[in-house]
């Protein structure tokens, strides 16, 4: 299933939310104030119907809602420290929401204290562009469509190793910057750290 079906989906689901929502209240509204015996249960059972599919659609619709990476999801950060000892590198590794927000951050000891910065930077670009960032480097070369991008959003980083993490919807929910050691290894670390969620 394709990203923008999912997305086409989620816009379906916020709109039946709307007019449920929506017709519910209105319902409320007009039987509030009736006070007879039959109207009352009637009332009371129509608006336990009118919750009851309110919260199911709901319920649907938080599938298709790109929940963001917190602290506490952010398992990319282990499994990227565990491959980096096991291909016996030392790294800074970042974690940052769809916003482009630190969430997590590791150093691992004796990493290389410049790298701290690098590994940030290639998590926001990830996340603000939504690419891995060495696909913006590609296209940022002299000639290319995006050169002098590295400039903007105060600072990017466009050689490998930021790369956007993605619901099981496809959907960006954050992305992880890792830096340390060759764009290789900082790539092949990254990569092993999105395939924790």
């Amino acid at each position: 299933m394709s990203t923008l079906t999912n997305y086409e989906k989620e816009v379906k689901s916020q709109a039946q939310i709307r007019r449920a929502t929506v017709e519910f209240i209105n319902i409320v509204n007009d039987l509030w104030y009736d006070r007879s015996i039959e109207l009352v249960l009637f009332r009371n059972q129509l608006i336990d119907k009118r919750a009851s599919e309110v919260l199911n659609l709901i319920n649907y619709a938080k599938e298709f809602v790109a929940k963001p990476i917190s602290i506490f999801d952010a398992l990319e950060i282990a499994k990227a420290i565990q491959k980096a000892t096991e291909i016996d590198t030392k790294m800074n590794i970042a974690a940052v929401d769809s916003g482009a927000h630190l969430v997590a951050f590791s150093r691992m000891d004796h990493a290389v204290l410049g790298a701290i910065d690098i590994a940030l930077k290639k998590a926001r670009t990830a996340s603000l562009f939504q690419k891995n960032t060495e696909v913006l480097g590609e296209k940022s070369q002299p000639g290319m469509p995006l050169f002098g991008i590295e400039h903007s959003n105060n600072g990017l980083i466009t050689f490998a190793g930021g790369i956007p993490i993605k619901n099981k919807y496809g959907i960006i929910i954050g992305a992880i910057g890792v830096s340390g050691s060759t764009i290789e290894n900082d790539y092949m670390v990254a990569q092993a750290g999105i395939t924790a969620l």
